[in-house]
This record gives C-alpha cells, structure tokens and sequence, in this order.
C-alpha cells in the first residue's frame, strides 16, 4: 500500500488524496505523503482533537504539513415544525443497527450482529456525535470541531430514515439560522 500511495501522491494526474481511519498506521502512512485525512463521524471532540495531534505529530516527523482533516457527521436541526430530536435520534439508532450490525466490522474481528455488547456501545456513540439540536447548537458543535482542527465537515442530512420534505425542512433551518444575508457564517 504505501509503495502504491507513494506513486499516487507523486502523479500530476491523480486529484488530491485523502485516507480515512483511526489507526496510528493510517495516520503515519497519509501525514508521511501529505494526504487529507476523514475521521470517523462517531468520535467525540476530544478524540478528534487527538487524531488532529496524531496526523500533525507524524507530518512533523516527516517534514511536511499536515494535509487536510475532514469529518462527515450526522445533522439534523431541530425547530418549530420539524420532527423532534427525539424522533430523529430513534430513526438513526434503527438505521445504524441495521447498517452496523450488518457491515461494521466492530474491533476487527466481527460485524455488530456477531458481538452485540459491541454494536450496542457502537450505536450510543451514533447517538451521543450527531449534531442533532436548534441551530445555534449544531453551530457550536461545528465550532468546537473547528477548534480541534478539523477544515471540512460534511453534514449528513438525508438518509432513507430522513428523506424528503422532513430533511429539506431541517437543511432550511439551519441554513436560515446559520447564515447571514451574505452567505457568511453568523
């Protein structure tokens, strides 16, 4: 593999790179070629800021910059109208049972279904690092990531548990409440 990412990273033809994963290896491997990097959406802001400390201490290491850190996390901005916190939190703990029972492979030895202690501590992970509140609060959270490092986070609205008029509703809120007049963060 690093053979292959050594030839990649040196290619004019090949776009920018970005490795995901939390393992120091991962971190070594893309921080040594100047790779972005996305995390996990299920860490908690500390962690982040650990993996933030990891990627950076290797590019040090290497004599480069760190390349970019990106992270996707679960939205849902809740208000007058939409459907509840509470709501939202029950359809993605069903979604992600589903899904992570299914094709997680939990502490590399089996998917969820197999070690159900493990997908049960995996789902309240999904429930307690999804940005789902009003808006000033996913604006915080966003904030706080910012602070840990991170330069891009990809808001995950829509999902089959949230499609339609429910996550167009939610998307709205938010950009309505996030963004001034002039398309800059409040």
């Amino acid at each position: 593999m690093n053979e292959a990412l050594d030839v990649l990273t040196a290619s004019p033809q090949c776009p920018p790179l970005w490795i995901g994963g939390m393992a120091p290896a991962a971190h070594e491997r893309g921080a040594s070629r100047g790779t972005g990097f996305v995390l996990p959406q299920t860490l908690y802001p500390a962690e982040v800021a650990d993996m933030v400390d990891s990627i950076t201490g290797y590019a040090d290491a290497a004599g480069r910059a760190p390349g970019p850190i990106g992270i996707v996390k679960d939205c849902w901005v809740t208000g007058p109208g939409i459907v509840s916190a509470d709501e939202i939190r029950e359809r993605f703990r069903r979604h992600y049972r589903e899904e992570a029972g299914a094709w997680w492979v939990l502490k590399g030895d089996s998917t969820g279904f197999q070690r159900p202690e493990l997908l049960d501590r995996q789902l309240q992970r999904v429930y307690d690092t999804a940005l789902i509140g009003p808006p000033d609060f996913v604006i915080d959270a966003l904030s706080e990531l910012r602070l840990a490092g991170v330069d891009l986070v990809t808001l995950r609205f829509w999902f089959d548990v949230t499609a339609g008029d429910e996550a167009w509703a939610s998307m709205e809120s938010f950009a309505s409440a996030a963004l001034d007049g002039s398309g800059s963060l409040r």
